[in-house]
């Protein structure tokens, strides 16, 4: 895994699943979880995020790692918005 905190498990080539496991209570266990509930709580935020995935995924459909790359300002504002500090 490229990020401290978790492993990262692909099945398949191409890929059919992905799986992430996570230290219970660690910071990237409680950034997931803060995440989820932005998305799950906020249909303004949820509908920004659905948009930028999918103009990603056009723009990168045989690029994982440019996609996965071009969350993170999404993902990151929407934190900062709901005023996650880690």
């Amino acid at each position: 895994s490229d990020l401290p905190g978790r492993l990262f498990f692909v099945l398949g080539e191409p890929a059919i699943a992905h799986l992430r496991l996570v230290e219970h209570n660690a910071h990237f266990w409680r950034l997931n979880l803060c995440f989820r509930e932005i998305l799950r709580g906020d249909e303004g935020a949820r509908r920004r995020y659905v948009e930028v995935k999918r103009r990603l995924a056009r723009a990168h459909a045989d690029d994982r790692a440019a996609y996965t790359a071009g969350k993170d300002a999404i993902i990151n504002e929407l934190l900062r918005e709901a005023g996650w500090t880690g």
